[in-house]
């Protein structure tokens, strides 16, 4: 192996050279050999000059070339193409290359790996990290653990929880709690938990794409289910997803997820051996509540203090005060308005109909259905359209409609009796005494009444006013008070009256 000399002794050969001395005098002020001056000599032929304004690595390079590669070389940018297909790595395209070159020289496995990795900057430049600058009360970030909480009842019994963590970024504090699944009541059970642990909202909620929170994903804004949405306005935060594929965009959760993942679910099934041990889940729930705690009291890795002194002094002050009333799950449904200005629920929650405006008829509504309320959004616009006291009757009247949700003709055949009275002799022109004694026989029956009373009001349009109180003098006269009955006396009054 070739000795290599220092680059200070070349540098004072080339001078020496430069200035004419011979390899003899050469040779005694620098002690390097005839050999060696000789191949500094050749190597700076023919400019003597331009050679000594190179770099010490190109030097280097002139001086000491490197052998030729007597090893196949693969086609690197063909590599890194099939890199990017699925299920595609590095030992099955090395695989490939072996077989396809089996009677050559070719590089190891370890030496093919190492020439990738020298090649990859030249197509694929390095990503720059991103400093994030977090502000108190700004942001609250949400996941589950990747590890499922493995725990044993009194009885035996294994069971896997899933393990909500929350974290809020300016301060670092973080709260975890364990749950039967990852369903969307977990999640929302998770979120206002969460809210009432840190003692306040944050101003926005930063999530994931998972199915129960996001309808549809987006690369840039997800479509957010409504029953996030209307959470996340319960208590005055502004709901926002992750990109897709982007899970730094909510980094310091996945951070603490790690935390959780170590500090909790590990401690608790190395108590266990291997899993935690617990009566029930309310008792595990308590024992990760005591875990939680003792993390959050840890000294906090690059700052003098603990997560929960950081939040007291830094981000209480900053979050949002919750609201008198916790927010009410309810399981949320999607109807379209039916020609009667009403949305039907299913047999299974009654069959009953409660109102909408009139000019949302054949639109499709999102209803929230809680255990004391009905609430109906305009699934188009999201709009708040109406709330109704729940009924659970299986008997009675089923529909129900609000005064403002009432069309005209509606309105009309809802008047008391007085109304009644009013209209037919202050708009009408009826004798009054006539309409007092008509209206009070007509409600007897109160169904049959508003009916007559209705078809009474429009006969005006046919019939003048002298036929229709003879009509209803008829019925006081004969005690008889059908719709049927009404009109025959108009029009047989009206024939008589033109003979």
């Amino acid at each position: 192996m070739t000795r290599k000399i220092a680059m200070t002794t070349v540098r004072t050969v080339l001078n020496l050279l430069s200035h004419g001395l011979s390899y003899k005098k050469i040779r005694l002020q620098t002690g390097a050999s005839n050999g060696f001056i000789n191949k500094v000599a050749t190597a700076a032929r023919p400019d003597l000059q331009a050679f000594l304004k190179l770099s010490d690595a190109e030097i280097h390079d002139r001086l000491y070339p490197r052998p030729q590669r007597a090893r196949v070389e693969p086609d690197w940018e063909g590599v890194n193409a099939l890199l990017q297909q699925k299920h595609m790595t590095l030992q099955l395209v090395y695989d490939e290359y072996r077989q396809a070159n089996d009677s050559q020289k070719i590089y190891s496995y370890s030496s093919f790996c190492r020439r990738y990795a020298e090649q990859k900057p030249n197509w694929e430049p390095q990503d720059l990290f991103t400093n994030l600058h977090y502000v108190a009360g700004d942001v609250m970030e949400i996941d589950y653990a990747g590890d499922d909480l493995v725990w044993v009842d009194e009885y035996a019994e294994v069971h896997r929880d899933r393990v909500f963590v929350a974290a809020l970024p300016s301060s670092g504090l973080i709260f975890a709690q364990a749950y039967e699944s990852e369903r969307q009541q977990f999640w929302i059970q998770g979120i206002i938990e969460a809210l009432q642990y840190f003692g306040g909202a944050p101003k926005n909620l930063v999530m994931d794409n998972a199915k129960a929170l996001v309808r549809h994903a987006n690369w840039t804004q997800g479509d957010i289910q409504p029953v996030i949405l209307d959470l996340c306005e319960h208590y005055g935060m502004n709901a926002q997803t992750c990109r897709v594929h982007h899970p730094k965009d909510k980094n310091r959760v996945e951070a603490s997820v790690n935390m959780v993942e170590r500090w909790i679910i590990g401690k608790l099934h190395l108590q266990g051996e291997g899993h935690a041990l617990a009566k029930d889940r309310e008792y595990l729930r308590k024992l990760v509540l005591e875990h939680l705690n003792e993390l959050n009291l840890r000294q906090w890795q690059g700052r003098n203090a603990t997560r929960r002194a950081c939040f007291e002094e830094e981000e209480r002050s900053s979050l949002q005060p919750l609201p008198d009333r916790p927010y009410e799950h309810g399981e949320w449904k999607v109807y379209t308005v039916d020609k009667g200005h009403c949305i039907r629920l299913s047999r299974s929650n009654g069959a009953h109909r409660y109102s909408v405006p009139a000019e949302f008829v054949g639109k499709q509504m999102h209803v929230k259905l809680t255990e004391k309320k009905v609430q109906i959004y305009d699934a188009e616009s999201g709009a708040f359209l109406a709330t109704h006291e729940r009924c659970y009757s299986t008997v009675g009247m089923k529909t129900h409609l609000l005064p403002e949700h009432l069309t005209p003709e509606e309105k009309r055949t809802r008047l008391s009796p007085d109304q009644w009275v009013n209209v037919f002799s202050s708009r009408i022109g009826i004798d009054r005494s006539i309409a007092e004694k008509s209206v009070a026989q007509a409600f007897k029956s109160d169904f049959n009444g508003r009916r007559l009373c209705g078809v009474v009001c429009s006969s005006k349009r046919s019939y003048p006013l002298l036929v229709i109180e003879r009509a209803m003098q008829a019925m006081l006269d004969t005690d008889i008070w059908g719709i049927g009955f009404f009109q025959k006396q108009c029009e047989t009054i009206q024939i008589l009256q033109v003979v």
